[in-house]
């Protein structure tokens, strides 16, 4: 394939054809970790507060102009954007109010496009914590 620009140098050892490399912005891809983990499924405990985390991939180029996160579940699951944050927010932190298997879907838009990427968090019940007493104690 030729590329866009060529221009002609004289020299002393003749004429010399240079390529002018030029990059093309194009659109985002959306990526992000739960809890500091890149894996595509997490599991967390009820009532912790996970933390999304936005990854750029590339330069400055490829930089997503808006990010929207949304959450969906097959039982109807309950949980809460916590913190100050939102579905807009580029690292929300979101709090799971109720055990389950949720996805959590990220999707990145620029001028030039979007990208979605979807994970998996599986929350857990709290484990019950024994509270009585032997022989009165």
């Amino acid at each position: 394939h030729n590329p866009p620009f060529q221009s002609c140098n004289t020299s002393r050892t003749g004429p010399r054809l240079q390529y002018i490399k030029v990059n093309y912005p194009s659109a985002p891809q959306s990526s992000f970790s739960i809890n500091g983990s890149n894996n595509s499924t997490v599991s967390v405990y009820q009532n912790a507060t996970v933390n999304l985390s936005y990854t750029n991939i590339g330069s400055t180029q490829y930089f997503a102009k808006t990010i929207e996160w949304s959450i969906s579940n097959a039982s109807g699951n309950t949980y809460n954007f916590v913190g100050g944050t939102n579905t807009t927010s580029i690292n929300p932190q979101i709090q799971f109010t109720t055990p389950g298997t949720y996805t959590i879907n990220q999707t990145v838009t620029n001028p030039l496009g979007n990208s979605t990427l979807s994970k998996t968090i599986i929350v857990q019940p709290i484990a019950p914590i024994a509270n009585f007493k032997i022989n009165g104690k």
